[in-house]
């Protein structure tokens, strides 16, 4: 015997009806966020983990650079004293140009990724409260007609134009969203079935999608540079981590000042002849 299908039934229908309907608007608010996150949050966070600690850790990793070379540059010193000859200082300062290449690399960049933050800093004008809340409502509204993964079934010029639209919201442009807004119109929604099993098929798909989304946003809060967020806005967490840091830089600063002092006995001893 075959399973007895259940019974459809209006208020059934209606019921699966508006929990389609709110699926749709609860991926489109998880969608929402991880964009908000990503092109308004994350920037302004990012420039302000950059005045506040990120110019000390790139001090730190000058000074890291510093230790290791003071201490390579003793080590190659003794190698040459323990053979019987001169230290030859100026061979060793570009052997550890070459050693050290890629340290130095990495400092030039976090030095260039903190000015172009500094910058991006200073280029964030702030919004009046109206603004920031129109601008919330005109890219939700694009959003909903253009994201991707509300729909696949997007179009080149589609792809173009939501492109456009989160460049505009990452830089607060009101006129360009307003524009983008007024040339798509209103739109229409695609029609949900009215059958109470292609209803529940199509509930089933959307709450696992909003399962994938809801997991994208926890990924992005969890993060750099949101998970600095709430720590960044307290100024005893600051003023700790920059105490830390400040401690680090001066512990290596510290020992390349005596693997120097010692690299300078050991010349001036081989220099001397007096080396045993």
């Amino acid at each position: 015997m075959h399973a007895q299908q259940p019974q459809q039934t209006p208020e059934n229908t209606a019921t699966l009806a508006e929990q389609v309907r709110q699926a749709k608007q609860d991926i489109l608010t998880v969608l929402f966020e991880i964009d908000h996150i990503t092109l308004q949050e994350n920037p302004r966070i990012e420039a302000d983990y950059a005045v506040k600690i990120g110019y000390l850790e790139n001090e730190v990793l000058e000074a890291r650079i510093a230790m290791r070379r003071a201490q390579r540059k003793v080590t190659l010193a003794r190698a040459q004293a323990n053979n019987g000859l001169a230290v030859d200082e100026s061979g060793i300062e570009k052997q550890l140009d070459t050693e050290l290449e890629d340290w130095y690399n990495k400092l030039s960049t976090a030095v260039a990724n903190y000015y172009q933050q500094v910058e991006a800093r200073c280029s964030l004008a702030p919004m009046s409260l109206a603004d920031s809340e129109e601008l919330k409502r005109l890219f939700r509204q694009l959003a909903k007609r253009l994201h991707p993964d509300i729909n696949p079934n997007q179009t080149d010029e589609e792809a173009a134009l939501f492109a456009l639209a989160q460049m505009a919201y990452q830089a607060g442009d009101l006129n360009t969203l307003r524009s983008l807004v007024s040339t798509l119109g209103p739109g229409t929604d695609e029609p949900d079935p009215t059958d109470e099993l292609q209803l529940s098929a199509l509930l089933t798909v959307l709450q696992a999608q909003l399962q994938v989304h809801e997991a994208d946003l926890a990924a992005v809060k969890e993060a750099f540079p949101y998970c600095f967020k709430e720590k960044l806005a307290d100024p005893q967490w600051v003023a700790n981590k920059a105490q830390e840091l400040q401690a680090t830089k001066d512990e290596y600063l510290q020992i390349a000042a005596k693997s120097n002092r010692v690299f300078a006995e050991l010349k001036n001893k081989m220099e001397g002849g007096t080396e045993r």
